[in-house]
């Protein structure tokens, strides 16, 4: 049934991101730390604005996308100041969604205005979604990541449906 469906998958879930043993779950989390982001955001603060306007010239929009997203939001509103604004757009509708209105909310409102006109249709409406939504209130914590399996999905089908999405949406969580 696909109530049993849902059951088994969030079990699968919940074993596999929290039931780790503990040295598994510290291993990774310093592994984490130790990814190329981590000193890129950090180089970030040390340099000059002239420096960095470089350093966006010459980084893709992917790679600024990933670094800006484990970043503070105040700090990329600013980053996002330095450089095109085109650019900038096109950065943030890389960039998950909750974190792209993290960022939109640290902004001037002019500035966020622009930024959301020049997103995509996708990114923009996607965005509405998760601002519509006050910070006390559970939907401001939602994300467009997300992972779907159909209920009348087999748990075989059910299983590789998951792992097949999980390549894209990494943050798995269950409801």
């Amino acid at each position: 049934s696909a109530e049993r469906i849902t059951e088994t998958v969030a079990h699968l879930c919940i074993e596999a991101n929290i039931l780790l043993p503990e040295d598994v779950r510290a291993c990774l989390f310093e592994k984490r730390k130790e990814e190329s982001w981590h000193p890129a955001r950090e180089i970030l603060d040390k340099i000059t604005a002239v420096e960095r306007r470089k350093i966006y010239r010459l980084l893709e929009k992917d790679t600024l996308s990933s670094v800006f997203e484990y970043a503070n939001p105040e700090d990329v509103s600013g980053y996002l100041d330095e450089m095109d604004i085109k650019k900038a757009a096109q950065i943030l509708a890389l960039m998950e969604t909750d974190v792209a209105v993290d960022i939109l909310r640290s902004m001037e409102k002019y500035k966020r205005v622009i930024l959301i006109e020049l997103l995509d249709d996708e990114s923009k409406n996607d965005i509405a979604l998760i601002a519509s939504f006050d910070e006390d209130e559970i939907g401001s914590r939602m994300s467009t990541n997300y992972i779907c399996i159909p209920d009348s999905s087999t748990v075989k089908e059910a299983m590789a449906g998951l792992v097949e999405q999980a390549e894209k949406n990494d943050n798995i969580s269950t409801i």
